[in-house]
């Protein structure tokens, strides 16, 4: 089948390719052709990473503001090298399609004013089905804005966490839950060797991160002080740490193998550092993230804001040797479950 997928795998973090290249590469396996259908203008996913005037205050810090964007153009040029893995059509109404795929990711976050399109629902698209998707930390008051009529006629709709299935029964609809896309693949489809002088031979803990208060910042800080190591940023610049590392998704898991430590505060962060077995904690912004180690029986690597101190990250990184054994077995049923309902899904179309 020729199957287009609705995602955000254009998106300015690692986590939206990483998941969209995996469903690609298990659609491909399957035997399937796979194409992208443009969810978001390219002036938008530009916008993600730079402008290129300022505005309102930004005119008050040009010199920061120049900085800024600059840095944000070199990340879009990496970015966009990556993105020609993707064939990715203007509309849906390009090529004949034998099935649209919704997800993953939270395409359904209606929190943000973008997931509020009608494309993500598939309206005015036929077949559709759903893999993986999520209402991240969207209510059941906030989903009032989305006609419950759009997603009668997915079908089947596979979510990716319990809140997501919480939310559809309340309208009658009935769903399994699966796991992410980069659960499904062997990790080594993702690895791509990666080195920069900022680590040669340098001990490090690597933060993969939209944003940090101070004090968690503070004590991430004295922890690497503590333990004389290198404070390294991937994919988002931080002053605080002692460099930013200019790698694309693809280069993720070499620089989490070389990591001493990992600290992550998101969803995937987490996901690759399970995935590769790292002394690692997390600070979830989101409870896909809590559910997900609560599954794995890795909820000891969980830190919050208020605790985050040196303290607590030397116990947690340094002291406690995490056990990936039951994490692993549980990965693996949650694989061959999750390819089993995508294979039934999907085969309802051939």
């Amino acid at each position: 089948m020729k199957i287009g997928i609705v995602t955000v795998q254009d998106s300015n973090n690692f986590g939206s390719f990483l998941q969209a290249y995996a469903l690609q590469f298990t659609l491909h396996q399957f035997g399937h052709e796979v194409v992208f259908i443009r969810s978001r203008s390219k002036k938008y996913i530009k916008d993600l990473f730079f402008r290129t005037r300022p505005i309102k205050r930004e005119y008050l810090h040009l010199f920061k503001f120049a900085k800024e964007n600059w840095n944000g153009w070199k990340k879009f040029q990496r970015f966009q090298k990556e993105q020609k893995c993707f064939r990715v059509l203007d509309s849906y109404k390009d090529e004949k399609l034998d099935l649209v795929i919704l997800g993953s990711d939270e395409i359904w976050n209606v929190q943000t004013e973008v997931f509020r399109n009608p494309i993500f629902y598939g309206v005015g698209m036929k077949p559709v089905m759903a893999y993986a998707v999520s209402i991240g930390n969207a209510t059941i008051d906030d989903m009032q804005c989305i006609p419950y009529e759009n997603f009668k006629h997915i079908s089947p709709i596979l979510v990716r966490d319990a809140h997501t299935s919480d939310f559809l029964k309340t309208i009658q609809i009935e769903t399994s839950v699966v796991c992410d896309p980069t659960f499904l693949v062997d990790k080594s489809i993702f690895y791509r060797p990666y080195q920069n002088k900022l680590f040669n031979g340098i001990p490090f803990i690597l933060v993969y991160s939209y944003g940090l208060n101070n004090q968690t910042v503070r004590g991430i800080r004295e922890f690497a002080k503590r333990n004389n190591l290198r404070i390294l940023s991937a994919c988002f610049p931080f002053s605080w740490c002692d460099g930013i590392l200019d790698c694309a998704a693809l280069d993720f898991c070499a620089v989490l193998e070389q990591a001493q430590f990992v600290f992550t505060s998101t969803f995937h962060g987490t996901i690759f550092s399970i995935l590769n077995h790292k002394k690692f904690v997390s600070l979830p912004q989101s409870r896909k993230t809590s559910d997900l180690l609560e599954v794995l029986k890795l909820t000891d690597r969980l830190v919050g804001d208020k605790e985050c101190d040196s303290d607590v990250l030397h116990e947690k990184l340094v002291e406690h040797i995490i056990d990936y054994t039951y994490a692993d077995q549980n990965i693996e049923k949650m694989r061959n479950n999750s390819l089993n309902l995508l294979k039934s899904a999907l085969k309802k179309y051939e």
